[in-house]
């Protein structure tokens, strides 16, 4: 898997935290809740104008350290030591890393590219990064289940992924 670092690329107007690599302890599924079948589709861009809407929302940069392109390219876009606003629940935020496919999943389902994509992301990181010791199999969830409010958030698909991966 090619995991492509943009995070210098990324707009930035200030830390949120930081924590170290030791004290990661989940990683939270997401979509980002937007159509990709409009036929304007340019990925950095897409994350550069996601990223200034949250940090016009105070939350100081992109909220999500890697995102899934709709062709299931896996980027990293904010340092993983650094906190990200994207779970809803400052506990999980403060531990946690925000993996974010592109995409409205209410409305349609994941290309299958992404989920290859996103299966791939979660084996790298529960299995070969012994830098987050704490990340393992059981430290994934789908942004519904950690969200203190309500969310449909990462959508029935993906949410059974996420479980499923859990239970193995």
């Amino acid at each position: 898997m090619d995991i492509k670092d943009i995070s210098a690329q990324m707009p930035w107007q200030k830390s949120v935290g930081k924590r170290g690599l030791k004290q990661i302890k989940y990683a939270v599924v997401h979509h980002d809740g937007e159509r990709t079948d409009n036929g304007v589709y340019v990925d950095i861009a897409r994350y550069k104008a996601e990223a200034s809407y949250h940090i016009s929302k105070g939350w100081g940069h992109l909220s999500y350290h890697y995102k899934i392109n709709k062709d299931g390219q896996v980027f990293l876009c904010v340092p993983e030591i650094e906190i990200g606003y994207h779970a809803g629940n400052w506990h999980v935020n403060q531990y946690g890393l925000g993996i974010c496919l592109d995409g409205d999943f209410s409305k349609h389902d994941p290309a299958y590219e992404q989920i290859d994509a996103l299966e791939a992301l979660i084996l790298y990181l529960s299995t070969q990064r012994p830098d987050i010791p704490f990340l393992t199999q059981r430290s994934f969830y789908a942004h519904k289940e950690v969200r203190l409010l309500p969310t449909f958030c990462p959508g029935p698909k993906i949410t059974d992924l996420i479980r499923n991966y859990r239970q193995l």
